[in-house]
């Protein structure tokens, strides 16, 4: 059996060998190659010979030693959180198709998976090795505090190997559970004891492995196993970047089709088909909000984040950072709050000029309101950086401010996508004045205003009165 999978192994590398090759010949050129090394190697001459890289990087050493020892239980409980956050998209061994074809042969499941383990547990050994070896050898780290990280790390990859392997096979909607009992026992640990919670964690995964260890290849659907495994052995980020092709996993049914309410007979009314056009729209873009869900959590929750984590992560490695000035979360939070409006604009525009929604008539006005749905539910991305923010500048002032933002990021919101609607029809938008949306800008910049003067507030509201009164009049002169 070893000689067999060592054969599997070796055929794998070689064409993988076989295809960086081929790509290195077409995409490098081994003149240019040699002078980009020639200058990489003189930075890091240069930076050698100052003097002040290793003086730098022990003192980094030093001051994360000292922080390893005193959350050296806390670790124990955040490594297997990670484990458990990649079953959703991997079992955490390898067994591909070619793997499972083996199994054609006189080798049975159990077999296959024990080799697959072993490789795991191997190379993860070898690499703690590396890394232990390194730091025993260039840093001042102790060796004793180097031995216990490594034998923690080993030990809990051996023990979560089955964890993920059972887990990868449930429903999305256990993992989710699982996960958030493991954030909850992480969470715990940090508020309580993280010895003994550490400890405990420790031997219930000991308990929970020895129980499922029996039953490592029941009811194991392999076809979920090997999809997630060839996609990830052939998906060479190198590959994909350089050619312009991206491999795909097999089509699998989403977290939403496999919802109860998926199944049942959809109700043909206007607004149920809208929905479920905008479900299956968004769905097509999910690259894209994604992108933008990324910057915007980074925008918003930059001040809050370096003002509660960066300032003091810098000092350990001797730079100082500021606290960066509150009125330019404002401002950040201001920008934020366009972006994502003008972004769905421009979805509301695409969606009406795409597909069958641009030959086929529909109800324009219900097709805005189910937008307006879907865009006020993904609104729930300010929540998470306004909230960290709130934790260290809560107030009476700030939930003010926070009411003017929220009603401004309504209208705005509103009135900008009625805005789009007027380049496909002037009916649906008669009688409304165009421009709407920079009553709504102005409670913005009233808002940022209120930092620095705080009864400017009161305009903001006396400003928010009026554009209710307007929002409610055009609204019905639209209706």
């Amino acid at each position: 059996m070893f000689k067999l999978y060592m054969l599997l192994k070796r055929g794998r590398l070689q064409k993988k060998g076989r295809i960086y090759k081929r790509l290195f010949h077409m995409s490098f050129d081994v003149t240019m190659m040699l002078y980009v090394l020639l200058l990489i190697g003189y930075f890091i001459f240069a930076s050698v010979r100052s003097g002040n890289v290793f003086n730098q990087i022990q003192h980094v050493v030093l001051e994360l030693e000292a922080i390893s020892i005193d959350y050296f239980w806390v670790v124990m409980t955040v490594i297997p959180l990670g484990l458990l956050l990649r079953t959703f998209s991997h079992p955490g061994i390898t067994i591909s198709t070619a793997e499972h074809t083996v199994m054609a042969l006189p080798y049975t499941p159990r077999e296959i998976w024990r080799m697959a383990a072993l490789e795991r547990w191997g190379k993860f050994a070898l690499i703690l090795t590396i890394i232990g070896s390194g730091l025993w050898i260039f840093s001042p780290t102790s060796g004793p505090v180097i031995v216990l990280y490594i034998s923690l790390l080993f030990l809990i990859n051996i023990l979560m190997t089955i964890i993920e392997w059972r887990v990868f096979q449930l429903h999305v909607f256990w993992k989710i559970i699982i996960f958030a009992l493991a954030i909850g026992v992480n969470i715990l640990s940090i508020f309580t004891s993280p010895p003994i919670i550490g400890a405990i964690s420790l031997v219930l995964l000991a308990i929970i492995s020895i129980v499922l260890l029996p039953r490592i290849v029941q009811a194991i659907d392999w076809k979920k196993v090997t999809i997630a495994c060839d996609y990830k052995l052939w998906n060479m980020f190198i590959v994909s970047y350089m050619t312009k092709q991206k491999i795909k996993k097999e089509r699998s049914y989403t977290l939403w089709q496999r919802l109860p309410f998926w199944r049942k007979p959809l109700p043909y009314q206007k607004g149920s088909l809208y929905h479920r056009l905008w479900h299956i729209y968004l769905q097509r873009q999910l690259a894209m909000i994604g992108k933008l869900v990324g910057a915007l959590l980074v925008l918003i929750g930059f001040v809050p984040v370096t003002n509660r984590w960066l300032v003091d992560i810098g000092s350990l490695f001797g730079y100082s950072i500021t606290l960066i000035q509150p009125w330019i979360f404002y401002v950040f939070l201001s920008i934020a709050i366009h972006i994502y409006a003008s972004f769905v604009a421009v979805l509301w525009k695409d969606r009406l000029t795409a597909d069958i929604v641009e030959v086929v008539p529909w109800s324009v006005r219900l097709f805005h309101q189910t937008l307006l749905r879907w865009a006020f539910v993904g609104s729930v991305v300010f929540l998470l950086p306004v909230g960290l923010f709130a934790y260290d500048s809560w107030s009476i002032l700030f939930v003010g401010q926070m009411v003017i933002a929220g009603c401004a990021h309504l209208f705005i919101l509103y009135w900008k996508i009625v805005d789009i609607m007027r380049t496909v029809s002037d009916e649906v938008a008669a009688g409304v004045p165009k421009h709407l949306t920079m009553l709504g800008y102005s409670l913005l910049i009233l808002m940022i205003l209120s930092v620095f003067l705080p009864y400017v507030l009161i305009i903001a509201y006396i400003l928010l009165a009026l554009i209710g009164l307007a929002h409610i009049r055009f609204r019905l002169i639209r209706m």
